[in-house]
C-alpha cells in the first residue's frame, strides 16, 4: 500500500474517527458520571475505556461495510447535510496527510519508549537485585499476610537506593514491587502496609499492561485534546479503584491517608521526574500530583460517599453509548 492509498483509506478514516468518536462518547460518559448509580471507580474505569477504543472498532466495523477512496461520500439528499459531508470530507483528507507523517512517528516513538522502558527495568534489577527476607524481616512479613489475603503469590520486592519516596510495579506474568530506601525508612508499619496492600491493588487489576496500553493509545490519538483528557479521567479512576481494593485488604485507610500525604512530600518534583519518567517508566507512582492527590484523600476518609456498582449494571449503558457513538460516526463519517 503507497502512501496516498495509505492516506485515503486507513489514515483519514481512522482520524475522523478519533476526532468525532472519542469527543462524543467521552461527553456521553461524564454526562453518566452525574448519576449516582456510576460513583464506582471500577465502574468508571471500565466507561472511560469506550472512547480510548471506540476509533478503533469503529475502524473495524464500518470500514468492512464501505471501502471508498473518501469514505464521506454518502448522499443523504438533502443540501446542508452534503454540504456538510463534503466539508468534513475535505477536512479529513487536509488532516490526513498533515498528520499521517506525524501519527507514524508516534507510533514509532511509542514502541521506542516501551524498549527504553523494558532496559531501565532490566537494569534497575540487575543494578539492587531482589530484595531478601532476612534483609527487611518486617517489610515481607507484612508483604505475606496481605497475600494471603488476597489469595495471590508473593510479588518479587525490589529496594533501590533512593532517598526520595517512591513505589511502583512492573511485570505483568512477575510482578515486580519497587520501593525506595527512603520509602521504608520514612513510614510507620502501618503506612508500609498501605502502600504495599496499594502495590498489591495494582497486581490485582493487572495495572501494568492497562498502563501500557493506555498510554500507547493515548499517543497514537495525539491529535485531539480529548484524549489527554480521557488519559487524566482515566488514570485518576484507577487510582481510586486501587485504593478501593487497598482499603479491602488493609483496614486502615487513615494509614492509606497519611502514607499518600508523606510520600508526596517526598517524592521528587523536578521536570525529569514529571515528564521523563512517568513517560518512559509508564508505572504510576502511589501518590500523584498534588491536585490528585486531594480528591484522594477526600474520597479515602469521606468513605460514606463511596459506592460499588455491579458492572451487570452498566453493561447496558456501555453497549448505548458505543452503539450511539457507531451511529454518529456512520451517519457524519
Amino acid at each position: 500500500m503507497d502512501f496516498k492509498l495509505f492516506v485515503s483509506q486507513v489514515a483519514h478514516p481512522f482520524i475522523l474517527y478519533v476526532l468525532f468518536g472519542t469527543f462524543f462518547s467521552y461527553v456521553l460518559i461524564k454526562q453518566l458520571f452525574r448519576m449516582p448509580r456510576f460513583q464506582s471507580a471500577r465502574a468508571k474505569v471500565y466507561m472511560l475505556f469506550i472512547p480510548l477504543l471506540l476509533p478503533f472498532g469503529a475502524f473495524i466495523i464500518l470500514q468492512t461495510t464501505r471501502y471508498q477512496q473518501c469514505i464521506l461520500t454518502v448522499d443523504y439528499n438533502h443540501k446542508t447535510f452534503n454540504m456538510i459531508n463534503q466539508w468534513l470530507c475535505s477536512m479529513g483528507n487536509v488532516l490526513a496527510t498533515y498528520i499521517t507523517p506525524l501519527f507514524l512517528l508516534t507510533g514509532a516513538l511509542a514502541i521506542f519508549k516501551a524498549i527504553v522502558s523494558l532496559i531501565a527495568c532490566d537494569r534497575m534489577i540487575r543494578r539492587y537485585g531482589f530484595a531478601l527476607p532476612e534483609n527487611f524481616p518486617v517489610l515481607f512479613t507484612i508483604l505475606r499476610g496481605l497475600c494471603h489475603k488476597a489469595d495471590i503469590a508473593v510479588p518479587r520486592v525490589l529496594v533501590t537506593r533512593d532517598r526520595f519516596a517512591r513505589s511502583f510495579t512492573f511485570g505483568f506474568k512477575k510482578p515486580v514491587i519497587v520501593l525506595s530506601q527512603g520509602l521504608i525508612d520514612n513510614l510507620d508499619e502501618d503506612e508500609l502496609e498501605a502502600v504495599l496492600a496499594h502495590e498489591l491493588a495494582h497486581i490485582i487489576r493487572s495495572d501494568s499492561i492497562l498502563n501500557w496500553i493506555t498510554v500507547f493509545l493515548r499517543d497514537v490519538m495525539f491529535f485531539t485534546p480529548v484524549m489527554y483528557w480521557l488519559f487524566r479521567d482515566l488514570s485518576q479512576e484507577k487510582e481510586h479503584a486501587t485504593d478501593d481494593i487497598t482499603i479491602a485488604l488493609s483496614g486502615k485507610p487513615l494509614a492509606l491517608a497519611g502514607a499518600l500525604i508523606k510520600v508526596w512530600r517526598m517524592s521528587p518534583k523536578n521536570i525529569w521526574a514529571s515528564i521523563a519518567l512517568d513517560n518512559f517508566m509508564p508505572y504510576p507512582n502511589f501518590a500523584a500530583g498534588e491536585g490528585a492527590l486531594e480528591g484522594r484523600i477526600t474520597r479515602i476518609i469521606d468513605r460514606d460517599a463511596y459506592r460499588e456498582t455491579g458492572l451487570s449494571k452498566i453493561l447496558l449503558p456501555l453497549i448505548a453509548v458505543a452503539g450511539s457513538s457507531l451511529l454518529l460516526l456512520y451517519l457524519v463519517c
